[in-house]
């Protein structure tokens, strides 16, 4: 009996010490969950109090920098300054460009001449309608000039002798003593990438490089340094305009069946304001049909008759009303306001007869039968109302929830931006945030993926296909620190955005995505799969941002350039690799008459980033760009190669059929 009572004894004890333990674990929870609240209100509660000082900052920067460049404008009134100031031109150096580079491989015989000609009539000589060269920057050269508070402005200044034969270069059909072909081309390629742009010559190069043998293959290397596209007014597909036909635009709505896009991770993060929207629409439509009742009966100009009737005080009020309307609705000077105030009578010896004669007695008797009569029409009033609200509820509720999803976004983004940004480091750091750097750049690209095949896996998988691509890359960084004889890290912090178009579309913003690099296989697409979507998750604030003001407009308005680059050289200590992932572009287009059969686009790695990768679908397949600084070289190619081993990998471990590599 005293053993039977023992066990019953001995199990109550455990069952109180597990409820204790659970207690415990709820009360910790719940400190924190309070510390945690108590986080994200000081955060906002800086923000809210940083706010109005970071306005004041703006102003005098702003005002600073306008002045400086104004004087400058005027004491070189034959430059151009260049007055916006991005992260990118804060962060450039003479040995660190930020210099956007694209490589064509292209089908037919490399003729210089017909390229030369084509870029002469149908890019340097194009006009606009006012008869001035459309891009007058591609005849400039590009420099600095500091100015009074140490203030650096790029400058756009005539070159003495403009000759297209300083930007169009031929290579040879040699490269160290060997044929040019599939073998050496990524070296040659990189080669022309690691040297500087000429400071004295406009900055931009377009390097044609033929194949040796019979084989009427070339390549095309276009270089453009990136205020040529923000503040040129020029876009990579406008210079390689030849390259798009007008079809490109016009079937974008029906792609082919290897033309579509699937859902980028970097795109849409904060939900969309359709209520909101819808809603504000309404609300404009019932206050213009409004305020149009309005005029029509009370506005002396649309109504003319009211100038025959007696003036009285409600009928000057509404007629200053509907002056005042006008003039802001006009925005016109001040002999247009008075105008508008006579047209209406609204003048002070107009007030004073409709004083007097709203005193009179039949007129007082006369307001207030209709004082009377709108208050016995209140309850019909009313019940149109709230049949107006009824029809709209629906509509006022789904409004209401957008508004407050994103006051939610508004009071929790100082805390998000502030950990992802700054503080949070998890683990010790890597190769790639350490290594110091020369400035030169390298490239390297892997041979075609097919989209087919990455759908397919995708769909086996449960993910989205640009999950897949970035599992490839995350292995494909795996097995670059295993080349170099180095631990590979549980993640590595990138900055990623996605480009919808390489024709003039503008990037949308940017997500601070961790690669996990230390995972295999399935493992790995699952954690590739957990980490976009807690980056969706939390940074739609960043996101929203760096959508609103593209290339980091909002920070140089803040700050002075000075300490934009010193800021931005600690976030780029910690996010030291970029990904861009760029939309599906139309395969067999002809560039100067000649079918592309591969594209590939490289964003310029700055500050110490030190590499820059891009997933460019092309066609039906995909490849993996590579820029790192030059003494990453030669082990960043292992990156290239290794991303299509990944994908084999991904799709063995997943039972997926591959098809056969497309060539190249």
């Amino acid at each position: 009996m005293s053993y039977r009572w023992r066990r019953v004894r001995a199990r109550s004890v455990w069952r109180e010490m597990a409820a204790k333990g659970l207690r415990g674990l709820a009360e910790l929870r719940a400190l924190l969950g309070l510390a945690d609240a108590l986080c994200t209100l000081a955060a906002f509660l800086a923000a809210a109090l940083l706010a109005p000082l970071l306005a004041l900052l703006s102003c005098v920067v702003e005002s600073g920098r306008s002045a400086c460049a104004r004087r400058l404008q005027a004491r070189r009134p034959e430059l151009r300054v260049v007055r916006d100031t991005t992260v990118r031109s804060a962060m450039d150096t003479h040995r660190n460009q930020g210099v956007v580079t694209a490589l064509l491989e292209l089908e037919g015989r490399c003729d210089l001449a017909r390229v030369r000609a084509c870029l002469q009539d149908e890019i340097l000589d194009q006009k606009n309608a006012a008869g001035e060269l459309r891009f007058p920057h591609l005849r400039m050269a590009l420099g600095t000039r500091t100015t009074m508070l140490l203030a650096k402005h790029y400058v756009w200044r005539p070159v003495a002798r403009f000759s297209l034969d300083d930007h169009l270069l031929l290579g040879s059909n040699l490269f160290r003593g060997r044929p040019v072909s599939e073998l050496n081309i990524q070296e040659y390629v990189s080669e022309v990438v690691s040297k500087y742009l000429p400071p004295e010559l406009p900055p931009w190069q377009v390097v044609l490089l033929p194949r040796a043998g019979q084989d009427e293959r070339y390549y095309l290397v276009v270089r453009l340094h990136h205020l040529l596209l923000s503040e040129g007014g020029l876009g990579l597909g406008q210079l390689l305009r030849p390259v798009w036909p007008s079809r490109l635009d016009e079937d974008d709505e029906n792609p082919s069946p290897g033309e579509e896009e699937f859902p980028s991770p970097f795109a849409d993060l904060a939900p969309p304001l359709v209520a909101c929207r819808t809603l504000a629409r309404a609300t404009g439509d019932w206050l213009a049909a409004a305020w149009a009742g309005f005029a029509r009966d009370h506005d002396p100009v649309e109504n003319v008759d009211l100038l025959k009737k007696r003036p009285r005080l409600l009928g000057f009020a509404a007629a200053l009303v509907a002056a005042c309307v006008a003039c802001v609705r006009d925005r016109r000077g001040l002999a247009a306001v008075a105008a508008e105030f006579r047209s209406r009578r609204c003048t002070p010896g107009f007030l004073c007869r409709a004083a007097f004669n709203s005193c009179r007695p039949s007129s007082v008797v006369r307001g207030a039968a209709r004082l009377a009569w709108l208050a016995l029409g209140l309850p019909v009033v009313a019940v149109r109302l709230l049949r107006a609200l009824a029809r709209h509820c629906a509509l006022t509720l789904e409004a209401a929830s957008e508004a407050w999803s994103y006051c939610k976004l508004v009071y929790t983004a100082p805390r998000i931006l502030l950990e992802d940004l700054f503080l949070a480091q998890k683990g010790a750091r890597h190769h790639l945030q350490t290594v110091s750097l020369c400035g030169r750049k390298v490239v390297a690209w892997s041979p075609p993926v097919s989209l087919d095949l990455v759908r397919r896996l995708a769909a086996v998988a449960d993910a989205t296909p640009s999950e897949v691509l970035l599992a490839a890359t995350a292995g494909a960084l795996r097995e670059y620190f295993r080349q170099l004889g180095l631990a590979a890290p549980d993640s590595v912090q990138c900055a990623a955005r996605s480009v919808p178009r390489l024709t003039g579309a503008a990037t949308r913003g940017l997500v601070c995505l961790p690669l996990p690099t230390g995972a295999r296989g399935c493992s790995l697409l699952a954690a590739v799969r957990g980490a976009t979507r807690e980056a969706r998750r939390r940074q739609a604030a960043l996101h929203l941002l760096s959508s609103w003001l593209p290339e980091g407009g909002l920070l140089p308005r803040l700050l002075p350039a000075a300490l934009v680059r010193l800021l931005m050289n600690h976030v780029t200590r910690r996010y030291a690799v970029t990904l861009a992932e760029v939309g599906p572009q139309t395969q067999c287009v002809s560039a100067w008459g000649h079918a592309v059969r591969q594209l590939v686009y490289w964003r310029p790695p700055q500050g110490n980033i030190c590499m820059a990768l891009t997933l460019m679908q092309y066609g039906h397949s995909v490849h993996l760009g590579v820029m790192t600084d030059a003494l990453l070289s030669p082990q960043h190619a292992f990156i290239a190669s290794g991303f299509q081993q990944q994908i084999a990998e991904l799709a063995s471990a997943s039972g997926v059929q591959r098809d056969r590599a497309p060539s190249s």
